[in-house]
């Protein structure tokens, strides 16, 4: 029988149905300034998120949550972190680790700040999320500073996909470090799509293939060459000139060491005839 007009609507709504049914509930942070993130009270609904959550976890009220687990503290299992708008963050001077896993996480305009030791982790291997994560970090406008090592995947845990996209003046910072300062375990990119910098402490940057044994020195210009340091996607494969793009101030492992993201030649080129025209103009003005 030819299926009617109203059964493949009805289809059509079930898949839908299906789908939104998959999506992980939203919990929003509604506390005051450095109240406490496990206090119920202190988000709309109600409830506190749970430690491993796979919620999708907001903070944009221009205040920050204070996160002091007992033991190490796993954010984000299977879920979202969002922080958005001036002011807003999460921060903790907990010296235990705090490890963020599941899909995106954002910053825009907010932030994210260990101020005491131990790893501030973006794709671990903890029970429920395991080896294999997809994990995209944006960072807009936001920044992310940390006390202890900073960690974008896991060795021994299998390879993740991470991608931390920065613009808009976004910053990360590690001022830590034991081996390293910044591990990129599973060869994360980094891709620029504005202004903004990395900074490792002295420790520097190292880069691996998922252990120890494959660790090497993470130097941003080896990294560009390799094509997981871009700026709209370009990169050394693609004949893009490091240079063009990018500035670096600081030697890996021994000094604080800095990435910084220059304007893109066309805009730069860009800048320099308004700049320019601006002097022409005025000079017509006075004559």
């Amino acid at each position: 029988m030819k299926p009617t007009r109203l059964t493949q609507m009805s289809a059509i709504a079930a898949s839908a149905t299906l789908c939104i049914g998959a999506t992980h509930a939203a919990v929003v942070w509604q506390g005051a300034d450095l109240a406490d993130y496990y206090t119920g009270s202190n988000w709309v609904g109600g409830s506190a998120p749970t430690n491993g959550s796979t919620e999708d976890i907001v903070i944009n009220n221009g205040t920050r949550a204070d996160y002091e687990p007992g033991g190490i503290g796993d954010i984000v299992s299977n879920g979202t972190f969002t922080v958005s708008g001036t002011n807003s963050g999460w921060v903790t001077d907990n010296t235990n680790w705090s490890r963020f896993n599941g899909t995106t996480h954002v910053l825009n305009g907010g932030f994210i700040d260990r101020n005491a030791g131990g790893n501030l982790v973006f794709g671990s291997d903890n029970v429920g999320s395991g080896a294999g994560q997809t994990i995209t970090l944006n960072v807009h406008g936001g920044s992310i500073e940390t006390g202890g090592e900073l960690w974008f995947g896991w060795t021994n845990a299998g390879t993740h996909n991470i991608t931390v996209n920065i613009s808009d003046g976004g910053s990360i910072t590690s001022l830590g470090g034991g081996g390293a300062s910044i591990f990129s375990w599973d060869a994360a990119t980094f891709n620029f799509t504005g202004a903004g910098t990395v900074t490792a402490a002295s420790q520097g940057v190292k880069v691996g293939a998922n252990s120890a044994a494959g660790l090497t020195a993470g130097i941003w210009e080896n990294q560009w060459a390799a094509g997981t340091l871009q700026f709209n996607g370009q990169s050394g494969l693609n004949g893009a000139t490091f240079s063009d793009y990018f500035s670096t101030t600081g030697t890996n492992g021994s000094s604080t060491y800095t990435l910084t993201a220059v304007p893109e030649p066309s805009s730069a080129a860009l800048l320099a005839c308004g700049g320019l025209a601006l002097t022409l103009r005025r000079r017509k003005q006075k004559s």
